[in-house]
């Protein structure tokens, strides 16, 4: 593979505009996140499809970058909020003149939300619960017009390629340059521990601190940097055997850095959903890509090559230290860990809490449940001004339960019958790639269910698994068969 960075010329220019975006957050405290709003507001004007769609795609990502690098403010809250509705049916109107069938299919999903809409009148707490309906329902919408029949724009899938492409190369690569920084890398972990130690020095805390270390790179989290980069190497495979067509130098390069990142960020559902990912990739995507034999070949040399070595690697690192024993366990004092169980109750006593929550929403009303992420404690904590109808964070843990509680067996079936929606249009359509990631995407939402959290780590699933699926199936439709290099995809901007 020759290295070549002209090659990508274009996903630096764009890296380096979602860069500029996050210091100049910083330095308005936030404020600057509404140039996204402005800009994309000008692209409907000019009828730039793929550039609406990537505006609406930087705000749940820039929602999730760490806030030590990017700042913000309440007002920077509300306005990632808001402009996504705003967005939303300015591109209703866009997208009505748009001719053709090639849409995402979600159309399953309203149903479910008008469940959750009747099962909230009578839930835990109604207000939080119909905002919280209305935030996804305006994102759901956005992002269901905003893709559609987008093929006739090859033009402006380049640019959602581009920045979809950008955005993994800040996420993997940008986290890993952050590791010799704690205050920044750490800074999550450091903020939370800080609340029980004084720490004068983070890096002299992170090398003397003999527990569990959780990385989070340029991310809000370690829960968020796991997820995200499954999602990105996810989106990153496809587009490498789809559109690419060949083992490219950064595709390969973003793939292997991966492992090493999720390994510090100590979370199960990154290894998880990164085997689920390459088992998911190797059956499914890989036989039904169309490239040519030898290429075929030489892609999956390295991808066997490329789990070998993380098998080897695991090996090497658990002989050594223990250290997968200690990432599953999630502990650095494995003796103290087997004292309480084997592997299987440490990891269902993590998920204990969430299931239990969420069998008791679902026993307090089995036909409805009780409500569209609530809990019990939002009724307490709304009435006490501890929360607001705007501000009520929710953890549910596993989705088939949390979708059980929240809506019930009515919501339950209807759920499903939407999944079956899902997967029977992507068959008939040939979306093979939204319906492999979204595959992903429900493997992720088994520890964190994330699903209905478009302004949390759901929003930058939602953008990257299922947009960014749909964006390589529109271009296999179009046999758009291109590399990076001699592209100008902000070409008129």
């Amino acid at each position: 593979m020759k290295i070549d960075f002209k090659e990508y010329k274009e996903v630096w220019k764009y890296l380096f505009w979602f860069l500029l975006l996050i210091v100049a957050c910083k330095f308005t405290k936030g404020i600057a996140a509404a140039g996204v709003t402005l800009f994309a507001i000008w692209a409907i004007a000019k009828k730039r499809p793929g550039v609406v769609m990537l505006c609406y795609m930087v705000l749940p990502m820039l929602i999730q970058v760490n806030g030590t690098l990017r700042g913000g403010s309440a007002l920077f809250g509300m306005i990632c909020r808001i402009s996504p509705v705003i967005l939303t049916v300015l591109v209703l109107g866009e997208s009505a003149q748009r001719q053709g069938r090639n849409i995402l299919p979600l159309g399953g999903l309203y149903p479910y939300c008008l469940v959750a809409l009747i099962s909230s009148v009578g839930g835990w707490c109604p207000p939080v619960s119909y905002l919280k309906l209305v935030n996804f329902l305006a994102f759901l919408i956005g992002l269901h017009v905003g893709m559609k029949n987008l093929h006739d724009y090859p033009g402006e899938l380049r640019v959602l390629r581009t920045g979809l492409l950008a955005f993994a190369v800040f996420i993997i690569f940008g986290s890993i340059a952050t590791y010799p920084f704690p205050s920044l890398g750490y800074s999550m972990f450091i903020n939370n521990m800080s609340a029980w130690v004084e720490i004068e020095d983070a890096a002299e805390f992170i090398k003397e601190f003999s527990g569990i270390k959780l990385f989070s790179g340029v991310t809000n989290h370690s829960q968020t940097l796991a997820p995200v980069t499954v999602a990105c190497v996810a989106w990153t495979l496809l587009d490498m055997l789809f559109i690419e067509k060949r083992a490219s130098w950064l595709h390969m390069s973003l793939i292997g850095a991966s492992p090493i990142l999720l390994f510090l960020t100590r979370s199960r559902i990154g290894l998880v959903g990164l085997v689920a990912t390459l088992t998911i990739v190797y059956l499914f995507a890989l036989p039904k890509a169309s490239v040519d034999i030898a290429v075929r070949r030489k892609v999956r040399g390295l991808f066997m090559g490329f789990i070998m070595l993380c098998m080897v690697g695991a090996v090497i690192a658990e002989i050594k230290d223990n250290s997968i024993t200690k990432w599953l366990r999630k502990t650095e004092n494995i003796e103290e860990s087997e004292e309480k169980g084997d592997l299987l109750e440490t990891v269902a006593r993590s998920r204990q809490g969430v299931i239990a929550e969420n069998m008791y929403d679902f026993n307090q009303n089995p036909l409805l449940g009780m409500g569209f992420q609530t809990s019990e404690y939002h009724r307490y904590a709304y009435q006490a001004g501890r929360i607001t109808w705007y501000s009520a964070p929710i953890e549910k843990g596993l989705l088939p339960l949390m979708v059980l509680g929240e809506t019930g067996v009515v919501g339950g079936i209807v759920f499903a019958l939407f999944v079956l929606m899902f997967y029977g249009g992507c068959q008939r359509k040939g979306y093979r790639c939204t319906a492999l990631l979204m595959t992903v995407f429900f493997v992720l939402n088994m520890a964190e269910a994330s699903y209905f959290s478009p302004g949390g780590l759901g929003g930058v699933l939602w953008v990257v698994l299922v947009g960014g699926g749909f964006v390589i199936d529109m271009m296999v439709l179009n046999g758009d068969q291109y590399r990076f290099s001699g592209m100008f995809p902000f070409e008129g901007v």
